[in-house]
């Protein structure tokens, strides 16, 4: 089973407090490293270095695009609808203001980090060349497929 948590979330609840809602997305049978090569090429490609947006792009749209490559199914709408309802509120224009101020910042700054990836530390980090995959290769054109 695959449990895809916000950075926040502790086990039982956030930095806010108790979650007001669980969603069960799915489960899996994908192998770990197919699914680590996957995520390392979304970080190559559509959530590359200065893609992020907190409002249009942010970590959502990242858990949401993983949990249809790992479990076949999405982030429940609301949840994705989220930011922009947000920026409906009478707060929103400053909320906006704010996002685009942090969203700026992220793009300055460059990729991402998964703490010690085998003998690598973060700080060692660097780009790798990924070795073919065919399960890999296959899972994306049955996925490619389907779009």
């Amino acid at each position: 089973k695959l449990i895809l948590l916000d950075s926040l979330l502790q086990e039982g609840g956030t930095g806010l407090g108790d979650p007001d809602r669980i969603e069960n997305i799915g489960e899996t049978q994908l192998p770990y490293s197919v699914f680590l090569d996957y995520v390392l090429s979304l970080g190559e490609t559509k959530f590359k270095p200065g893609t992020w947006d907190l409002v249009k792009f942010n970590a959502n749209y990242f858990a949401d695009e993983v949990s249809q490559f790992v479990c076949g199914s999405g982030l429940p709408k609301y949840i994705l609808d989220l930011p922009q309802e947000l920026l409906e509120t009478p707060i929103g224009p400053e909320i906006s203001a704010e996002a685009e101020k942090v969203s700026t910042k992220a793009q300055e700054a460059s990729g991402i980090t998964f703490g010690l990836i085998g003998n690598r530390t973060v700080g060692s980090l660097a780009p790798r060349v990924r070795e073919s995959s065919p399960e890999f290769d296959e899972l994306q054109a049955q996925i490619d497929a389907l779009r």
